[in-house]
């Protein structure tokens, strides 16, 4: 460690003119009042700002609380235009330290002691702000907190901190550059969102024409065909082309299909079974096998990378080993995502699966990958959400007759 011409410390690895120095020689460090019972009454009630109040955002003064401050109090406690605010504070420590600058939009106001203050001396606000916010994403006021539960970054660890610290013409330099380029990547994110959200739609729409018969052309071969099908076989579709003039009354379906289509309850199209619950007896046993549970399905993947084992007995396994082919719904879930399908291809060789998960095994008469289309297009229509069963904050599909199947 070399030191400059004023005596403060430098780094090799900072270009030349920067110094390093502590946070609270770069400026006043103090933590907030607490906030008491008996301070909720008093002859100088004054709004203050407390962790809530600090987002990525900015201060968002929608919730301003108040408590007394003395005169004295105000003049120790009080905030002044520039002051840089932290939260002292939070339960995941990724949130520790979040920052954002005082701009004096109420006055008087004070802070809680869920709240540090910085008060610049030798860095501008927008400066020192642009630095607290590198140590957060950096990780480094997450290395500083300490806690169980709730993590505390204290008001003495973070003083003691690093402060990397340019002259300040340079300083306002970085903080113009800077500023560009933030605002540069929140307009592509924006931009991005707008894009993500038209790709929901399309897809949303892409799965709606799929199961509506607005895709393909109908071949009239292929309905010939089946006009040709003999009786023994059209017995052993009764449930998927037997219903022609049944039409669901579901929201997303057009009740009108197209020539040869027909009505199926899912039932009808495969067999649905629900997984085997899962408990403390089959976490031991001779016949321990791979299982999938509702973390590993999403919407058209499954993840295999943190797969769980139970014992599942031979006659268990000949009920929910899965085959290649088969698709898992998620049972319970949020009501966005109940039913998310996706198709097994023998991804865990010899897996079972738990009752978090509905299996669909299509007859012979459905591609299960027309039907992974079917139940996809239910998830994002809501027609899935529409049927489920509510418990606490999950909802439940069920393993009954899934209402009907294009």
């Amino acid at each position: 460690m070399s030191t400059n011409d004023d005596q403060t410390p430098s780094r090799p690895d900072l270009p030349a003119g920067w110094a390093v120095v502590r946070v609270d020689q770069a400026g006043a460090v103090r933590l907030g009042r607490q906030r008491s019972p008996d301070q909720a009454m008093g002859e100088h009630l004054t709004k203050y700002i407390r962790a809530a109040n600090i987002t990525p955002a900015g201060i968002n003064l929608d919730d301003l609380l108040e408590m007394n401050f003395t005169p004295a109090e105000q003049q120790v406690f009080g905030l002044e235009v520039g002051d840089v605010l932290l939260t002292e504070a939070s339960g995941s420590a990724s949130q520790v330290g979040r920052s954002a600058i005082w701009r004096g939009e109420v006055q008087p106001c004070c802070y809680q002691n869920t709240v540090i203050r910085f008060r610049p001396h030798l860095t501008t606000p927008e400066y020192a702000l642009i630095v607290f916010r590198q140590m957060a994403v950096s990780g480094a006021f997450a290395q500083a907190a300490r806690g169980v539960g709730i993590q505390h970054l204290g008001a003495s660890r973070f003083a003691e901190l690093d402060f990397p610290l340019p002259p300040l013409k340079e300083q306002a330099r970085i903080v113009a550059i800077a500023d560009q380029r933030l605002t540069e990547i929140r307009e592509a994110e924006t931009r991005l969102q707008s894009a993500l959200r038209l790709l929901d739609e399309q897809l949303r729409e892409v799965l709606a024409a799929a199961v509506a018969g607005e895709l393909v052309a109908q071949r009239d071969e292929e309905l010939s065909e089946r006009s040709r099908t003999p009786a023994s076989a059209a017995r052993a579709e009764p449930d998927l082309f037997g219903q022609s003039e049944r039409a669901p009354n579901l929201e997303g379906f057009d009740p009108v299909l197209p020539a040869g289509w027909a009505w199926s309850r899912v039932d009808g199209a495969g067999e649905v079974t629900l997984g085997r619950q899962r408990s403390p007896k089959h976490e031991r046993g001779k016949h321990m096998r791979p299982y999938l549970r509702v973390a590993n399905v999403y919407e058209d993947r499954i993840d295999t990378s943190d797969v769980l084992r139970m014992n599942f007995e031979p006659e268990e396994v000949a009920i929910y080993e899965l085959r290649d082919g088969d698709i898992l719904l998620n049972e319970g879930q949020s009501p966005e995502l109940v039913g998310r399908p996706a198709i097994y291809r023998g991804e865990v060789p010899g897996a079972c699966f738990q009752n978090t998960l509905i299996r669909f095994r299509a007859y012979e008469h459905v591609d299960p990958n027309y039907a992974l289309l079917v139940f996809r297009h239910y998830m994002h229509s809501g027609v899935f959400k529409s049927i489920a069963r509510w418990s606490t904050n999950i909802a439940h599909l069920g393993s009954g007759p899934i209402k009907l199947l294009a």
